[in-house]
């Protein structure tokens, strides 16, 4: 199993994943703003470690956005040790945890939500 570690990054070592296929529309991204902003940071990012020091994100680019406009100067991060830069096939591996990341998510239960927003 892949060890992981949770540790506060400075955000300017935060970089994005150039691949990252998730789009968020405008009105989506205001709300995650938002929230953000009155809630703060409650999830962490998932990254992984570059050669210069710096961290590729691999889940939360939308979340690094948002808390970058809200000044935030660091971000809460789960490093994936496997995704390292250099390690066996890293650039693959990131790759596919980029697309996991994306597309492992719930929807909401539309009887569920109506119970429980009455």
């Amino acid at each position: 199993m892949p060890k992981v570690e949770i540790v506060s990054i400075p955000i300017d070592k935060l970089v994005e994943h150039p691949e990252n296929p998730n789009f968020m529309v405008d009105g989506q991204f205001n709300k995650l703003s938002e929230n953000i902003k009155e809630v703060g940071m409650v999830e962490n990012l998932q990254v992984a470690k570059n050669k210069d020091g710096t961290f590729t994100i691999i889940g939360g680019h939308h979340r690094f956005r948002a808390a970058k406009i809200n000044g935030y100067t660091e971000l809460p991060c789960v490093i994936i040790d496997d995704l390292e830069e250099g390690k066996p096939n890293w650039e693959n591996k990131r790759r596919f945890q980029l697309l996991r990341m994306n597309i492992i998510r719930g929807k909401i239960d539309p009887l569920k939500f109506t119970e429980m927003f009455n």
